[in-house]
């Protein structure tokens, strides 16, 4: 796959890795020592991902991943498929594990080119219900992993690029 050769950017869009697609029990994740996705781990019974869930490429944060990216999007996407997205937003959230506290934010895009989602432009054009039940999802799913992940608020797109870029690899 040679993720190191995808830029982050695409122009005004950034590059989305998607990692575990929309409806997946399992979490998958990318292995650059044998450049595959793989199964890290399956979700307890009766959880699923309700959005396709990838990175960033070419990004590094806090975490020491990838910036995370949730894509807001009806369809399934593929484990491994690259899109193109636009940024509307991030969740900006605190985790901590094994006593230490670091952010771990979630970018929120959308497929670029894809009119059904022209009129997002921000969280805020997204129903809040939907993005509390995001942040629910991570608050529940971390925990079942013994890890403490607090949403703490949705920040616009103009800050969320910045972040982005804050996050670039050198």
């Amino acid at each position: 796959m040679k993720l190191e050769s995808i830029p982050a950017f695409r122009g005004k869009h950034v590059n989305v890795v998607v990692e575990t697609p929309l409806g997946s029990c399992f979490k998958y994740a990318y292995d650059p020592v044998m450049d595959v996705m793989k199964i890290k781990h399956q979700l307890p019974k009766g959880y699923f991902f309700a959005f396709n869930f990838g990175f960033i490429p070419n990004t590094f944060a806090e975490d020491g991943d990838p910036m995370d990216v949730i894509v807001y999007s009806s369809e399934h996407s593929l484990s491994g498929c690259l899109m193109e997205c636009r940024v509307i937003g991030a969740l900006i959230a605190n985790q901590k594990e094994d006593g230490k506290t670091i952010r771990n934010d979630r970018i929120i895009v959308v497929p670029a080119g894809v009119k059904m989602y022209n009129s997002i432009k921000n969280t805020r054009d997204i129903d809040q219900r939907v993005l509390k039940q995001y942040e629910n999802f991570f608050e529940s799913y971390e925990n079942y992993r013994g890890i403490s992940f607090k949403a703490i608020k949705w920040i616009p797109s103009k800050q969320a690029l910045t972040s982005i870029k804050k996050s670039l690899m050198k």
